[in-house]
């Protein structure tokens, strides 16, 4: 399998997180995708250096002015100064939002809607590279028709078309998948299994019948991003039945997952796209610090192996997983089911 890979996700390595008011040691790291990436270079895949792509990819997805913000924000805030601290928001808008702030130091506020995503200097650059990571991919899908992988970093699967947070900035999956589109015209199926809801993914594609996009992840009642993933989120307008969220709960072990991959596959050969992309994260298995699910190192082949039987062309998206120590064997072991 090709594996996908770019050295500028280094650049973006935050300090800190703030969870429940208490600051800590952010676990959103470069380590976590050099893990990746040192196990898969000890076995058989063929790495691949991303390319370069202009803005108009990222800009068929977000928003003109929340990009502006992304890449301009931290020059505007800092300025020159050596100022190594990152940004975070200090308030929020309202449930029902009113008119933006022009203050810049508001706007952080206006489209971040967490404190888990700080801004950095070099951030804008890292997830810009991340995106063409996942456009590599895209690429390489739709040029040979063979599985792809891209190890993206930041994730994405939390972004919106304007709007940023659970450490993720520029939805790579959607973008890819509007790329696919854009080459092909034809329909694309998304996939995210990472622990959370990938409720950036949804918001882009909640009124498209093109894009069907199927989640399983925790309960928001009970885990993040708890305002967004629930069962009957079915989609809007042109949208409605390509919605599928598929919750469980905390305490979920390897045969309840796999009963839900299932029904997961079920929906997607129902929709019979021409492409699928899988957001995955790796954050489901025991003893993740943010999951909350059983899963084992092997469970993540069982996974990859039902998933295998989606006769596709697959593109499979980096997202989350932060025990460090074994985030590298479960994708390698998910890469070896689905190949």
């Amino acid at each position: 399998m090709k594996i996908i890979y770019f050295e500028d996700h280094k650049l973006h390595n935050p300090p800190c997180q703030i969870v429940g008011g208490i600051k800590m040691d952010s676990i959103e790291i470069p380590e976590r995708i050099e893990n990746i990436f040192t196990t898969l270079s000890l076995n058989k895949h063929e790495l691949i250096s991303s390319y370069s792509y202009n803005i108009e990819p990222v800009l068929s997805v977000h928003s003109k002015d929340y990009v502006y913000f992304l890449k301009e924000i931290y020059k505007l805030w800092r300025g020159d100064k050596s100022d190594t601290n990152p940004i975070f928001p200090d308030s929020f808008p309202p449930r029902v939002a009113g008119t933006k702030p022009k203050n810049r130091h508001s706007q952080v506020g206006w489209y971040c809607y967490d404190t888990t995503a700080p801004i950095l200097k070099n951030t804008f650059k890292s997830a810009i590279s991340s995106v063409n990571c996942a456009l590599t991919g895209a690429d390489l899908l739709f040029e040979s028709g063979k599985k792809v992988y891209a190890l993206c970093r930041p994730p994405g699967h939390h972004a919106g078309t304007n709007f940023y947070g659970g450490f993720c900035y520029l939805n790579n999956a959607a973008i890819a998948a509007n790329h696919l589109q854009n080459l092909s015209s034809k329909k694309v199926a998304i996939l995210d299994i990472d622990y959370h809801h990938g409720n950036g993914t949804q918001q882009i594609f909640y009124e498209s019948n093109q894009v069907l996009f199927v989640s399983i992840h925790a309960d928001p009642n009970d885990e993040y991003p708890y305002y967004s993933g629930y069962s009957d989120e079915k989609g809007k307008g042109d949208g409605t039945g390509y919605n599928l969220n598929i919750t469980l709960p905390i305490g979920t072990k390897e045969k309840e997952y796999l009963n839900a991959v299932t029904i997961a596959v079920e929906n997607i050969n129902q929709f019979n796209p021409e492409y699928l992309i899988i957001s995955l994260g790796v954050d489901t298995l025991f003893n993740d610090p943010v999951g909350g699910f059983k899963l084992l190192p092997d469970s993540f082949k069982k996974i990859g192996k039902m998933l295998s039987v989606i006769n596709k062309p697959i593109l499979i998206i980096q997202e989350g997983g932060y025990l460090l120590e074994s985030i590298g064997e479960c994708v390698y072991n998910f890469l070896d089911g689905i190949e």
